[in-house]
């Protein structure tokens, strides 16, 4: 039937019909942590939205799983970025998929955003 109706096309339409545009066979999502570093490193934290922000500190705590949906999730559970960062093990808990993982990369983040860096002249030891 649809070759039927085809056929009695002009050439061009049927041109235009039949063409399948090229179609990838890698998923949408292909790259996105090296997007997400791209952009933190080319625009800085402060373009990004806190859900990427989250996201690009999962990504040690989760290596092998799609962190968007769970750094959405504590953003809507806390509030912000800060707020995630900040909040008590015991709570981050509550937050289904949430393990230890998360809440040591958590924990880590908070203490490096207080580091300060410290000139030691001489030996460190």
């Amino acid at each position: 039937m649809v070759r039927k109706y085809l056929r009695n096309r002009p050439k061009t339409w049927t041109a235009r019909l039949t063409k399948r545009s090229p179609v990838s066979d890698k998923p949408h999502y292909t790259g996105h942590r090296q997007r997400l570093r791209q952009r933190l490193l080319q625009s800085g934290a402060e373009a990004l939205p806190d859900y990427e922000l989250l996201e690009l500190v999962l990504f040690s705590a989760l290596p092998r799983q799609d962190t968007k949906p769970l750094a959405k999730q504590l953003i809507d559970t806390f509030g912000s970025f800060a707020e995630v960062v900040a909040a008590e093990p015991n709570a981050l808990k509550k937050v289904p998929g949430v393990g230890d993982a998360v809440i040591a990369t958590a924990i880590l983040d908070r203490l490096l955003h207080h580091c300060k860096v410290v000139n030691i002249k001489g030996h460190s030891f």
